[in-house]
């Protein structure tokens, strides 16, 4: 049911109130408007993703608009061979889409066990998924340890390839000269990729253990020496 509330104000407003009162009265009213349209927007957006199916013309209707904001088709679906893959998700040439939410779009909505690839101008990709995935950018960040000398000590820090979206404290294991180890927690901060420097003298060597949290709604998080 659609409200229109400039014509539901004047019915309420009394006849002899009309005339000086109805522009004050919708002034007042616009954040309700706006809340009305703001939720009308969204169950135009639901009543579609729920209409959707794992048929060809629904898969491409839905890529389309998530990705292009268009009902044109322009990702299109095409047979695969039947035995590597059994569809092939188009994307013309010179067309810029997220390939990340692409695939995460198409895990959603393609039927189980039904196997796929992306093809973009000249470029193919082969999809395996080995964990769910939602339709948020979905892909491993690296976690990589680096020293560097100074003044006679080992400058240690740890980055992640790309910005974090998730605090993240990553064990590391300090081993000295002798033999003897400890382990040490630095923190990769909300919103950047480096994390807190730890200076250490008589150091043979450092490795990564483990971040923590593993793994967020993001981003899974892998660590390497």
């Amino acid at each position: 049911m659609n409200i229109d509330f400039p014509k539901l104000i004047k019915l309420l407003l009394p006849t002899f109130m009309r005339a000086g009162l109805t522009e004050l009265v919708e002034a007042i009213a616009s954040p309700l408007t706006s809340l009305y349209t703001d939720f009308q927007l969204w169950q135009i957006d639901i009543r579609l993703q729920a209409a959707m199916t794992a048929q060809v013309m629904y898969m491409e209707t839905i890529l389309n608009y998530r990705l292009l904001n268009s009902f044109i088709r322009t990702i299109y679906i095409t047979d695969g061979d039947g035995v590597t893959v059994d569809f092939i998700v188009n994307v013309p040439s010179g067309v810029e889409v997220d390939n990340y939410r692409l695939i995460a779009l198409v895990e959603k909505y393609k039927a189980s066990g039904k196997r796929y690839s992306i093809g973009q101008s000249a470029l193919t990709y082969e999809v395996l998924w080995t964990d769910a995935v939602c339709e948020l950018i979905s892909a491993d960040k690296i976690i990589n340890m680096l020293t560097a000398d100074r003044d006679m000590g080992i400058h240690i820090f740890v980055v992640s390839e790309f910005v974090v979206t998730t605090e993240i404290s990553v064990d590391i294991q300090v081993t000295y000269n002798g033999g003897l180890t400890s382990i040490e927690t630095v923190t990769i901060p909300l919103g950047s990729n480096t994390s807190n420097i730890i200076d250490k003298n008589n150091v043979s060597s450092v490795m990564t253990i483990a971040s923590n949290p593993a793994f967020d709604d993001t981003y899974i998080y892998d660590t390497f020496t």
